[in-house]
């Protein structure tokens, strides 16, 4: 069975910039995607209907199921969606983060991963702190840079956020033998390999 991937981000354009390469690889290799955007009413960094816009485009060049969640909804509210996707691999931002709302999503995130029989994997914001990976993602960089500038509204007003996305992808590939190599960087919560989510559950919860 394809692998079914949630992805949980607080922002338009942090799930791209963390770990957009990887889910490109995702995509190619036929898993299906579901993005989650805790926060799309986020206005302070543009209009909302453009960088809507931009968030469906992205979605569209991963082929992915996006739900951007309405400003009021409750945490609880998130995990319980969240928890429904049941997916074989999740990914949420590294914990340690100076953005309040960063903080939140890793929040959601640990909290599915209670419930779901996955392998989960913390992606970095470039507001990430203290952090040092250990899963290593080789990336088309050209691509996911295609895929991050669909954010057009964002890299105009801070083109920072590229740079800091392409000096963390090409130091993150010098960490593995070769010259010329870009990879995201994943901090590795928890690895499952050979579990058929699709099998019946005993009444433990543990498959057979």
């Amino acid at each position: 069975m394809p692998e079914k991937v949630l992805v949980i981000g607080s922002h338009f354009d942090d799930i791209e910039i963390g770990c957009g390469g990887t889910l490109l690889h995702y995509r190619d290799a036929g898993a299906r995607i579901v993005m989650v955007i805790l926060k799309p009413n986020e206005w302070r960094s543009g209009a909302r209907i453009m960088r809507e816009k931009e968030q469906v485009a992205a979605a569209e060049m991963l082929t992915a199921k996006a739900i951007r969640l309405h400003e009021d909804t409750l945490i609880e509210d998130a995990i319980a969606l969240c928890d429904n996707e049941m997916p074989s691999v999740l990914l949420f931002p590294y914990e340690q983060d100076t953005h309040q709302d960063h903080n939140v999503a890793s929040q959601v995130g640990f909290a599915v991963s209670r419930h779901t029989q996955s392998t989960v994997l913390r992606y970095l914001t470039p507001t990430s702190h203290s952090y040092y990976p250990n899963f290593i993602s080789v990336i088309d960089f050209e691509a996911k840079k295609k895929l991050v500038s669909l954010f057009s509204s964002q890299m105009e007003r801070r083109p920072k956020f590229m740079e800091i996305m392409e000096a963390q992808n090409k130091f993150f590939g010098s960490l593995i033998p070769g010259d010329g190599h870009y990879t995201e960087g994943f901090c590795l919560h928890r690895m499952v390999i050979g579990l058929d989510q699709n099998k019946p559950k005993t009444e433990g919860g543990i498959n057979q």
